[in-house]
């Protein structure tokens, strides 16, 4: 487990907790003792049941107010020791200027290349206070700081050239075993030795591109994610949907007028037709299909349609008034499949896709 000695939240060791009795001398090293066991503790399970990354906000944008720089939005992230980082506020940085390790500037603006954005933990004392009672440590200053304050520091470094792979299933391929030797998978996951780390890593926000543009920032490429319970519960339930549609049997599919060619701005000779057929592959009627135009500003007419008796339904389509490829995608309630029909606009001057 976390230590509860001060500014250790990394190794496991045994936590240490006051014990209370009449008469006990209550100094600094017991309050902080009391204080650190509580900070350990929340740090462990932020670490070891949460982990670490960002929590929620945190996005980074270009900043209106100057073409030099960005944003970090408000947000919450958790650093690598358990720790919470904070930002209530936005905060402007300069992305062309590197920082140490404490972040302050370091060397000679950048032009271009690749920065990375991430964050650390800091502590600061505040608050200073006339001390009442004087101790060794306190010779020639009547003063001490009474507050601890929880911030930030925001690093801007050179990015490095390999990305973190991100998270997929490790457990094997599907269908996973079930019951006992599904929990013996399990089992044999957690029964791995715990994560443990000496370094503080920086909790990493971004990556841009320099010089500063419109399409500089990549708030994803890197960034870690702590998955809160809502989000793992609203991932279940669209999981859970997904596999009931399967389990419904439904299957949508092609059945005629894909590959098509026609002039621009003209209706197709032959309409686009799909078909939706149950797990015995017998035709499903009455099942509701929209026809949607993603690209080449075409129309189809109707836009939805029912399936018939044959569990087909099929839509006129009008080509859009630019030449090359164009789509129709079409889908149906019930089922999470989709198809896409492709056609080219081909004028009579002889303008060849293939």
């Amino acid at each position: 487990m976390l230590t509860a000695t001060k500014n250790n939240h990394s190794l496991l060791s045994a936590f240490v907790r006051n014990h209370f009795f009449y008469g006990k001398l209550m100094d600094v090293d017991q309050f902080e003792k009391e204080q650190n066991y509580g900070l350990a503790k929340r740090a462990l399970m932020n670490r070891m049941v949460l982990g670490w990354g960002v929590v929620c906000g945190l996005n980074v944008v270009n900043d209106p107010d100057s073409e030099n720089r960005i944003l970090i939005l408000p947000g919450v992230a958790i650093d690598n020791r358990g720790r919470e980082i904070v930002i209530p506020e936005k905060v402007s940085i300069d992305p062309h200027q590197l920082t140490n390790d404490e972040g302050q500037p370091e060397g000679e603006p950048l032009e271009s290349g690749q920065v990375e954005i991430c964050l650390i933990f800091k502590e600061t004392k505040t608050d200073p206070v006339p001390v009442l009672v004087p101790d060794c440590d306190r010779t020639g200053n009547d003063c001490a700081h009474s507050s601890i304050k929880e911030e930030f520091c925001v690093l801007v470094r050179y990015a490095e050239s390999d990305l973190p792979v991100p998270p997929s299933c490790a457990l094997g391929e599907l269908p996973l075993p079930a019951n006992g030797d599904l929990h013996d998978l399990v089992c044999q996951r957690i029964s791995e030795a715990c994560s443990e780390t000496d370094e503080e890593s920086c909790v990493a926000l971004a990556r841009v591109a320099l010089p500063l543009n419109d399409t500089s920032i990549d708030s994803c490429v890197n960034r870690k994610l702590v998955y809160s319970n809502a989000l793992l519960l609203e991932l279940i339930l669209c999981l859970t949907e997904r596999i009931g549609q399967f389990a419904q049997g439904r299957f949508l599919r092609y059945a005629s007028g894909d590959g098509q060619i026609g002039p621009p701005g003209e209706q197709l000779s032959e309409p686009i037709a799909i078909e939706i057929l149950d797990a015995a592959g017998k035709p499903i009627p009455d099942i509701l299909v929209q026809f949607k135009v993603p690209t080449g500003n075409g129309s189809v007419i109707p836009e939805t349609a029912k399936t018939d008796g044959d569990g087909r339904a099929q839509a006129k389509w009008t080509l859009g008034p630019d030449a090359g490829e164009q789509q129709i995608v079409v889908s149906a309630i019930g089922t999470p499949f989709t198809v896409t029909f492709r056609a080219v606009a081909k004028r009579e001057e002889g303008w060849n896709l293939w």
